[in-house]
C-alpha cells in the first residue's frame, strides 16, 4: 500500500480547448467494491477524449464536472477494493 494520501490529476471543469485542462492535487480515495487503485506511469489521450473535452459529443456523451480525460494508461495496481479477486487487462501492442 502506498503512503501517499494525495494524487495528481488532470481535470477540466467546463467544456473548452486545451486551456481548460488543469493539473490538480486531490485526496487519494481508497478503492471501493469492484475497483482497483493504479499508480499511473504513463497515460494517453486520444481523439475521442479531446472531442469530449470540447463538448462536441455532449449530446451523446455528456460529462459530470470536474471530469478527467483519458482511459489509456500504463501502471501498477497498488490496492484493490472489497470483492476484487481478479481484473481484466487489455494489452495493445
Amino acid at each position: 500500500m502506498t503512503a501517499t494520501k494525495t494524487m495528481r490529476v488532470i481535470q477540466f471543469h467546463h467544456y473548452g480547448g486545451p486551456e481548460v485542462l488543469k493539473l490538480e492535487e486531490k485526496p487519494r480515495k481508497a478503492p471501493q467494491a469492484g475497483e482497483v487503485l493504479v499508480r499511473v506511469h504513463a497515460a494517453g489521450v486520444n481523439q475521442i477524449d479531446w472531442k469530449i473535452r470540447q463538448g462536441l459529443l455532449k449530446d451523446v456523451r455528456p460529462v459530470v464536472f470536474p471530469s478527467t480525460p483519458g482511459i489509456e494508461l500504463a501502471g501498477v495496481v497498488e490496492e484493490v477494493g472489497p470483492g476484487v479477486t481478479a481484473f481484466s487487462l487489455c494489452v495493445i501492442a
